[in-house]
């Protein structure tokens, strides 16, 4: 089976053999490794001769394309359609079938809203403020834009600084994409970095910062544009992420970053 995402629902169909009248139930799940891909419904009522489950794509495929497994089982009820026994209606059954969503994204297509939970992210556990960050995609995959401001009063209200010395210490801005495999032709998941130089490379050690030296209420606001005018239809599945800290080193050790876009 194929189904898109952001297209027409598939349909499972469990159907009698011909002069058959036995009801049944039936049930599918996916086998999930990773992340779920599918939701997968009733769309008639059970029992019943037919039935019949929908099947919907959760997310955008990983590299517009992603292929999961799914079990469906049924039971016949030992009724027929008009209600009355029979022993003869005690059939059942069970099957492993594999799904592939594709998508319908095209350059056209809007950008979706940020993620409203870290959970979506390959690394969920930054501990930047949800208070801090407001993340602004526009445009489309083949023009996108995506703009994040930092509001510094409260980058800092967690007194994440304190042990360092809290009007004393200078700290930096940090920007990474993580691409998975497959995309821009990686063999593997890839980090890249927008440095000062605002082009974008291969991440190294130390991180390059975005923004270096920014004292404590230097300013109220940040303003970091990630994407400006850039066709993302071929980087589906990258995670963009910003941070901060004293260096990289203690940015990552004290977990002072966070996921703010997915491109899905």
């Amino acid at each position: 089976m194929t189904v898109n995402y952001g297209g027409t629902p598939g349909t499972i169909s469990i159907t009698p053999a011909a002069g058959e009248a036995c009801t049944v139930t039936a049930q599918a799940a996916e086998i999930v490794a990773g992340t779920a891909l599918l939701s997968i419904q009733n769309s008639s009522p059970q029992p019943g001769l037919d039935v019949t489950l929908s099947v919907a794509p959760l997310r955008q495929p990983l590299n517009n394309s992603e292929t999961t497994s799914v079990r469906l089982t049924w039971s016949a009820t030992g009724n027929t359609v008009s209600g009355t026994t029979n022993a003869n209606c005690n059939g059942s059954g069970a099957v492993t079938f594999s799904v592939t969503v594709g998508t319908t994204i095209t350059s056209t297509t809007p950008l979706p809203p940020p993620p409203t939970t870290q959970t979506v992210f390959t690394v969920p556990t930054g501990q930047l403020p949800t208070a801090a960050v407001t993340v602004s995609p526009s445009g489309t995959y083949g023009n996108a834009t995506l703009v994040v401001t930092l509001d510094l009063p409260k980058v800092l209200a967690d007194g994440s600084f304190a042990e360092l010395g809290q009007f004393a210490a200078a700290y930096n801005i940090y920007v990474a994409a993580l691409v998975p495999s497959g995309v821009l032709g990686l063999p593997i998941a890839t980090w890249f970095v927008l440095p000062a130089t605002r082009a974008w490379a291969t991440l190294s050690s130390p991180i390059a910062a975005y923004m270096t030296g920014l004292a404590q209420n230097a300013t109220d606001r940040v303003v970091i544009t990630i994407l400006q005018g850039l066709n993302v239809t071929g980087l589906v599945g990258a995670e963009i992420y910003i941070g901060y800290g004293t260096s990289d080193t203690e940015m990552l050790s004290s977990g002072r970053y966070r996921g703010v876009y997915k491109v899905q």
